[in-house]
């Protein structure tokens, strides 16, 4: 392990985790001399107790309450908390926000916890979280009442529920709080987290082979290609670049989405709309320790065997004209930095899922 035990040598070294810094360095001043780092990891090892039971394809988790349309989750295992940790990491290096070690504490400790009440079930997953870990939190993890509170509205506001407001950060009060002669940015360290959950989608998420097996709930199989095909996430120099890659099957391809039926591109630019909107929302609370700028999205589509690459879609999500109150009336074309050049194919047809299977046929081969 590296030696840097100072927080300002840490953002210079791109290999370290904010979690790895945090446990390695021993230069850190917390509260009354408390051990928060033996604190945080005694969280974490109760969080990894719920963690490990929501693996991908757990379906488990999402029929205990018995919905009309379960469905099957993706991963929400140890590896998810590890990438959504990795994603704070780069937001806060990348805005060399000076988070003090007991900030980082509770960040941390809410990463930890934000998904775990899964294991009750989706409805209202991030309310039962803090619920989770009180039946497994032993004895030996000591936190008092408003620490644990910071930690769970951290943690909790990362979504919300389904016909429920949106602005959830907001719910908090004020920017900070005090508590122990210090004070916690929770405002800042909940968008923090926020943002590095809406971009933690990747490969490991997916159950590939329970889709292919029929393994998959019908109405999940949708979110499982999805996470599969977005290979990269990128956070630096002030803006995100996700990269996508996909066979061509999955062009011809139509999936469940609630009561229609979709192609993959087009609910790649509906996550692409949210991802946007979530980035916008967060930034409120961001600035000015940190500024993410615009999105960068590559889409890539081969051939079955991945030896040709049959057509590559490149554009810049960015704030563009007066903002509108309702995200519904959001059309990608509209926050896209140039649409004429770069969401219209060769024909001149703006892409979407029907024209991009059309061109796929046509010129394929």
């Amino acid at each position: 392990m590296s030696k840097i035990t100072n927080i300002e040598d840490w953002f210079s070294n791109k290999s370290l985790s904010l979690e790895e810094w945090f446990l390695e360095s021993k230069n850190q001043k917390f509260p009354k001399d408390i051990d928060y780092i033996l604190r945080y990891q005694n969280i974490k090892e109760v969080a990894i107790v719920a963690q490990e039971k929501i693996h991908q394809g757990n379906v488990e988790v999402e029929n205990t309450r018995g919905g009309n349309s379960p469905r099957t989750l993706t991963g929400h295992d140890p590896k998810h908390f590890k990438k959504v940790i990795k994603n704070a990491s780069e937001l806060v290096r990348m805005g060399r926000s000076k988070l003090t070690s007991y900030e980082i504490f509770f960040l941390l400790s809410a990463i930890q916890i934000h998904d775990i009440g899964n294991i009750m079930g989706r409805e209202d997953h991030q309310k039962t979280a803090i619920d989770v870990f009180y039946d497994l939190m032993p004895a030996n993890v000591v936190l008092d009442s408003v620490e644990t509170s910071i930690i769970h509205s951290i943690a909790e506001v990362h979504t919300q529920s389904e016909g429920e407001d949106k602005d959830t950060i907001s719910k908090l009060g004020n920017y900070e709080i005090g508590h122990n002669d210090q004070i916690v940015r929770h405002q800042l360290l909940a968008a923090i987290l926020k943002l590095a959950d809406e971009l933690a989608d990747d490969p490991e998420r997916a159950f590939m082979y329970g889709v292919k097996n029929n393994l998959v709930k019908e109405d999940s199989n949708l979110f499982h290609v999805y996470c599969n095909c977005l290979k990269s996430t990128v956070i630096k120099d002030r803006h995100i670049s996700v990269a996508y890659k996909f066979e061509e099957d999955n062009v011809h391809t139509e999936y469940n989405f609630g009561e229609n039926l979709i192609f993959l591109l087009d609910y790649i630019f509906i996550r692409n709309i949210k991802m946007h909107l979530e980035r916008v929302y967060c930034q409120r609370f961001l600035t000015p320790e940190i500024f993410v700028d615009h999105i960068d999205i590559e889409i890539a589509i081969y051939t079955k065997d991945y030896r040709k690459k049959l057509i590559e879609i490149k554009y810049r999500l960015i704030d563009k004209g007066y903002p509108q109150l309702n995200g519904k009336d959001f059309d990608i074309k509209v926050i896209c930095a140039d649409p004429e050049n770069q969401l219209k194919n060769p024909n001149g047809d703006w892409w979407d899922g029907p024209s991009l299977k059309n061109y796929i046929d046509k010129n394929a081969g």
